[in-house]
């Protein structure tokens, strides 16, 4: 009997028209990418990873170090600070917050029972629950304070209303003019509050003026003006023929 040979596949000739005609494999910072948009990771951790990768592969040694004050060199940063600006440095340094984190803390996000606060839709989409300095919780709870009064101040004037997130101003209409859900730090509260009521007003008014606008050129383009009160009537072609012959006051056919 006869043994059956494997079958190979045959050689190009060409090795190049090979390589060229093979499917192109993804590399592997594309393939480091796709993974971190399939788990909805920001775009600055798809930029750490990537630039800390091309470092590697490249092999040189990195431009920009970073920087890590000391004790002293945050003393005296926190001593130059005061107010507002002081509480954001100290959650910033002392809770290890970001700082687009700590501009988004709300009211009820700060537990002074549990001297702690909660960090919400953070960093890949998550939550997660910081330590509250102690040296923050007094002129935090006076902040609180101030946001409590200009909040009263902007509901008695019409105003106070904030941004919810995940479309939750549907399911809970009137949980955005709570003190709960309002910000912590913020330009100033009545500004926030009306610049976003002001802006409702205006885009309201801009919808309802195209309405009106449209609701007018229909009217005018299915409006179809009669000069003739007469009813009409089918005429014959002799006497259509005819009154196209003869000038006509009347622009019907009647």
């Amino acid at each position: 009997m006869f043994a059956i040979r494997p079958s190979f596949p045959p050689i190009a000739s060409d090795p190049d028209k090979a390589i060229a005609s093979a499917p192109r494999q993804p590399r592997l910072l594309e393939r480091v990418r796709d993974a971190i948009r399939v788990r909805h990771y920001s775009i600055r951790t798809e930029q750490a990873y990537t630039g800390w990768m091309e470092s590697v592969v490249r092999a040189k040694k990195p431009a920009k170090l970073p920087v890590v004050f000391t004790r002293e060199e945050v003393r005296s940063i926190m001593a130059r600070l005061d107010g507002v600006r002081w509480i954001m440095a100290m959650l910033l340094h002392g809770s290890g917050l970001r700082l687009l984190e700590c501009l988004r803390l709300r009211v009820k996000d700060i537990d002074f029972d549990q001297r702690c606060l909660t960090v919400r839709d953070g960093k890949g989409g998550k939550d997660r629950v910081k330590v509250l300095p102690d040296a923050a919780i007094e002129p935090l709870r006076r902040q609180i304070e101030r946001v409590r009064a200009v909040h009263a101040q902007d509901l008695a004037a019409g105003f106070g209303a904030v941004y919810l997130p995940h479309a939750l101003d549907r399911k809970y209409p009137e949980a955005n003019r709570t003190i709960a859900w309002q910000y912590v730090f913020s330009k100033t509260a009545t500004t926030s509050a009306r610049s976003r009521s002001c802006s409702d007003i205006r885009m309201s008014a801009r919808v309802s003026d195209g309405a009106a606008a449209r609701n007018r050129a229909s009217s005018i383009t299915n409006r179809r003006p009669r000069l003739c009160a007469a009813p009409r009537k089918r005429a014959s072609y002799a006497e259509t023929a005819k009154r196209s012959a003869a000038p006509s006051a009347c622009a019907c056919a009647c």
